[in-house]
């Protein structure tokens, strides 16, 4: 009988190939995509090193009274991993980049200096090799480090004998005492860490290690409770209080879940492709069960005579039980090899010079589990339909009915129902993912940057190597750029210690708390702050609206600042002329008072969208041994010449640097605009695969209901209706439900965007052109469709037609 049952279902299938390829496709069209996101989403995010984050560990910072937080410097962890009863182990780590050279070759590296207990709070394996023991961090010569899984295959191929390896690290030579297991990338939330390396060893003789920021975490007791915690921290806190007064007074070392907000973005990002994926999935599904209204319109009869002659309700429920078993096996094999080749190009696709992808992604069992759970999900659709058919009329009145002719009364009707929802889905895609365009162009043409981006800079990034004594050698940027202005083609330059948008967030602030004098008002919060060299504002055309920028001797610039308008008007909101500004003083907190020189235009200094916020320029020092810009204002037409000249004189003048990134500015825009871009990107692209799905079944539907309806067309040409009357009767009747899917995307996005607007993407919920060429695209390409089937139609003889029985 099952035998019976499958070389039946086989037959109903092979009947109407085209549909069945079409909803096979279709549907591996979405499934596919929709698991390789999926996949890659877990291995990037949940397969990581969130996962390897104890539920119990606990991530330490400092808050102030005002609600500003920092992490710990490390003289506050020293002290508190000697004095802690609570904490059965207190974990850190710092990031940092570094600079790897093999056998001559340099890139630039992501490192984490860690505490020896690591990767055993963390319950993270090494193999091969170890991990890390307390004797690491007193290691004279070579400095033990433990290189990642990825590293390991890019770099190392795979070396069998990669424990004892040696190489340089900065200008430190080390050598690999352990490879990570495979998928653990360190506890960053998004880039990959490649090298670890013992803090203590790392930064043993360094000036400033006290003073460093870095990462801590505790793991609790077993029998230690929160309130205990919240005790000794308090305690600790004041102890630090009385050691350490002034820059570190008042605050107090709080804690949070350390899984919970690593996984948060994780989290975040897993939802919204889930939630984009689903939605395409949806046309699809939508898209099947369209197709599934059209096969099942013509196996009425067949179902009819199968029960005259005695198939009960589960006969029938198996039969078509087994036909979308076929299907989904089919669409299960297909979505596989969709997802298998989307999985090997993800690390093209998804590289960017903001988030470099170092991992190797596979296709793992949980993308095969997500594609069948899918894949199966179909079979639903295959069973519902047909005994919906069954239920729908009787035996005797489906046998004595034909197929549906073309009448005004059939318009409304379950495919133009289906259709509708799937038009107005794609069209909030498209319509969406063009509000978002028009919103990035907006935002890169019209908003104030706080600079010209029009302008020809190269921007090359310097990183020192990293001395014996693990100081960082210092480089002479104000050198570098007097040196740099001798080169043929080159109009300007000046040094930055950080670029404005590069996402980071990572400016250097200052705790300003009033303006001093009359008219000044208190502020007390923490600036951000860009340390600049002579001539940044010329290079990067950003204007002083009063005053000057920085002129005179850096000494005499030392503690004199450039600030912007906004900051202006809250340190003086007295003061109406903002001329009476200039001279000034700023009170700080940690760096004295500091006199304004200066008031420069407001700009965007973290990222394109960010509220108006109070910032400063101050002098920054000629000679420095951190990873700072050197902007080179070259002309248009000689810039790209002027890229390997200024390299050879960097090099040249200061051989133990490294130029690891070399961009124009436009380039750094682009960079900084890569999350929005990548959402435009991702909208219009699902829209426009929702369209294509959609645009297959409506082609599959309307060849199909052409074929059916050939008698009832031969009529209507029988009694006078053109061949163009039946075109556009046709195109109609097919694009009513069009008409009306793209009135109810337009309130549903209308709608939704002003839920939105002012959030993430600041969505224009007025932005008639999205929805306007949505519309228009749309409409095209239902008419597309449509035209090809209506003009062949049209081309009937209906004396033949006539002539033929069904």
């Amino acid at each position: 009988m099952f035998i019976s049952d499958l070389k039946y279902a086989w037959r109903g299938l092979v009947r109407n190939p085209m549909i069945m390829i079409i909803i096979i496709v279709s549907l591996a069209a979405v499934i596919g995509p929709c698991a390789a996101l999926f996949g890659i989403t877990e291995q990037f995010f949940f397969s990581g090193s969130a996962q390897y984050l104890p539920k119990s560990l606990m991530e330490l910072y400092v808050k102030y009274p005002d609600s500003a937080s920092r992490s710990l410097l490390y003289k506050e962890y020293d002290f508190l991993r000697r004095n802690s009863n609570n904490f059965s182990e207190i974990m850190a780590t710092a990031r940092i980049g570094g600079i790897l050279n093999l056998n001559g070759a340099k890139e630039i590296s992501f490192l984490e200096a860690v505490s020896s207990n690591y990767f055993s709070v963390l319950m993270s394996n090494v193999a091969p090799g170890r991990k890390f023991t307390p004797a690491d961090d007193f290691h004279q010569n070579e400095i033990p480090v433990i290189i990642s899984h990825s590293l390991w295959q890019r770099r190392f191929d795979n070396s069998s004998d990669i424990i004892g390896r040696s190489f340089i690290l900065g200008s430190r030579p080390v050598v690999i005492i352990g490879v990570a297991e495979r998928g653990f990338r360190g506890i960053g939330k998004v880039a990959t860490t490649e090298i670890w390396v013992p803090m203590e060893c790392w930064y043993a003789p360094s000036e400033y290690k006290n003073e460093m920021q870095i990462e801590v975490y505790g793991m609790p007791r077993a029998a230690t409770v929160a309130p205990q915690v919240e005790d000794e921290l308090r305690i600790v806190s004041e102890r630090l209080n009385e050691l350490y007064p002034g820059a570190n007074n008042k605050y107090e070392i709080m804690y949070t879940s350390a899984r919970n907000e690593k996984m948060r973005l994780a989290y975040f990002v897993r939802a919204t492709i889930f939630f984009l994926s689903m939605t395409v999935l949806i046309v699809a599904w939508v898209n099947v069960c369209t197709l599934l209204l059209a096969r099942t319109a013509g196996r009425r009869k067949e179902i009819a005579l199968r029960i005259s002659a005695g198939a009960g309700r589960f006969q029938l429920f198996r039969l078509f039980f087994i036909e979308g078993l076929f299907i989904a096996i089919a669409v299960f094999g297909l979505s596989v090899l969709f997802a298998y080749f989307l999985i090997n190009a993800a690390p093209v696709l998804l590289n960017s010079p903001v988030f470099p992808v170092t991992i190797k992604f596979s296709l793992n069992y949980s993308i095969l589990a997500y594609a069948m759970l899918l894949a199966l999900l179909t079979i639903i659709l295959f069973v519902l339909f047909p005994m919906k058919q069954t239920s729908e009329k009787s035996v005797i009145d489906t046998l004595k009915s034909d197929y549906p002719v073309i009448n005004k009364k059939s318009r409304i009707s379950g495919f133009a129902l289906l259709f509708v929802v799937q038009i107005s889905v794609i069209h909030a895609l498209l319509s969406g993912g063009g509000a978002l365009l028009s919103n990035y162009y907006n935002t890169i043409q019209k908003t104030n940057m706080g600079f010209d981006s029009g302008k020809t800079l190269l921007l090359f990034s310097i990183v020192p190597q990293i001395g014996d004594n693990n100081n960082m050698r210092e480089v002479d940027y104000a050198g570098l750029a007097e040196h740099v202005l001798t080169v043929p083609g080159v109009r300007n330059a000046a040094y930055i210690d950080q670029m404005p948008l590069d996402l980071s967030g990572s400016f250097m602030k200052y705790y300003v708390e009033s303006g001093i004098g009359a008219g000044g008002g208190n502020i007390s919060r923490e600036i951000g702050v860009a340390r600049i060299g002579a001539g940044y504002f010329e290079v990067f055309g950003t204007t002083i609206l009063q005053g000057s920028g920085f002129k005179g001797s850096e000494n005499e610039n030392r503690q004199a600042a450039v600030i912007n308008r906004c900051l202006a008007e809250l340190a003086y909101p007295d003061i109406s002329d903002p001329d009476e500004i200039i001279g000034r003083y700023l009170k700080t907190r940690d760096n004295g008072n500091i006199r304004i020189v200066g008031i420069a235009e407001n700009g965007k200094y973290g990222e394109t969208r960010e509220a108006q916020k109070p910032f400063m320029y101050v002098m920054a020092p000629g000679i420095s041994g951190q990873s700072w810009t050197l902007a080179v204002e070259a002309h248009a037409k000689q810039s790209k010449h002027l890229v390997n000249d200024v390299r050879k004189l960097i090099d040249k003048a200061e051989p133990l640097s490294f130029v690891y990134s070399v961009k124009t500015l436009q380039e750094h825009l682009k960079e900084a605009e890569f999350a929005n871009v990548i959402a435009v990107r991702l909208m219009i692209g699902i829209g426009g695969i929702a369209l294509f799905i959609a645009s297959i079944g409506l082609a599959g539907f309307v060849a199909f209901w052409v074929r059916k309806s050939s008698r009832a067309i031969g009529i209507r040409m029988a009694l006078g209706a053109s061949p163009a009357a039946i075109v556009k009767y046709m195109e109609l009747r097919f694009l009513t439900p069009v008409f009306i899917g793209i009135l109810i995307g337009t309130i549903v996005t209308w709608r939704v965007s002003q839920l939105i607007s002012g959030f993430a993407f600041k969505i224009n919920s007025m932005d008639a052109a999205g929805y306007l060429l949505s519309a228009l695209f749309i409409i095209l390409t239902t008419f597309i469709v449509v035209l090809i089937p209506a003009i062949k139609a049209g081309m009937v003889n209906p004396n033949v037609v006539l002539r033929k029985e069904e």
